[in-house]
């Protein structure tokens, strides 16, 4: 088992609905986070806090494999035959 201790940061956010989610935004800012992944609503409603955008599993996942965009075609552009 491998212990990783971060020096958590003191923050101060007004916006927080859930005093309990601080430890949350403290530990990515001493980590050093680039995202917050979460599906509570409390912290999701920030969307971000210093710097660090938070998002859903989902939304994390789309920024890791986004999909390509679909050409949109020319409707006057002939269509290739066959």
């Amino acid at each position: 088992m491998t212990l990783i201790v971060i020096a958590a940061e003191a923050v101060y956010a007004p916006d927080l609905r859930d005093e309990s989610d601080t430890i949350i935004l403290s530990c990515a800012i001493g980590g050093g986070a680039d995202f917050i992944v979460s599906g509570d609503n409390h912290l999701l409603s920030l969307k971000g806090f210093a710097l660090i955008p938070i998002v859903t599993p989902a939304q994390f996942l789309a920024l890791l494999n986004p999909q390509p965009q679909t050409p949109v075609s020319d409707p006057d552009e002939p269509r290739p035959t066959e």
